[in-house]
């Protein structure tokens, strides 16, 4: 079985006894959008795929921010507070 996309080959696989596939796309060269992926193995077979960019947001960095904004304002009043006796 070998699958395409737009003419271009992502993936092969063989189908086992039971007529199922199981195959990894390769995908990282399309650009994110909607594609029709073509499955041909004597019959052709359609699936939709729509790519997308998935990004993590690293959140680690916004809590010490909020942490150290927190520590430099309790700083500054007790220094202040010092300084006025």
């Amino acid at each position: 079985m070998f699958f395409t996309v737009d003419g271009r080959a992502i993936g092969q696989s063989q189908a086992g006894a039971d007529g199922r596939f199981r195959s990894p796309l390769a995908v990282s060269t399309l650009p994110v959008g909607s594609y029709q992926v073509e499955a041909r193995c004597g019959v052709v077979i359609f699936a939709p795929l729509d790519v997308v960019l998935a990004s993590q947001v690293y959140s680690g960095s916004s809590t010490v921010l909020v942490v150290v904004f927190f520590c430099l304002i309790g700083a500054a009043l007790f220094f202040r507070r010092l300084a006025s006796h």
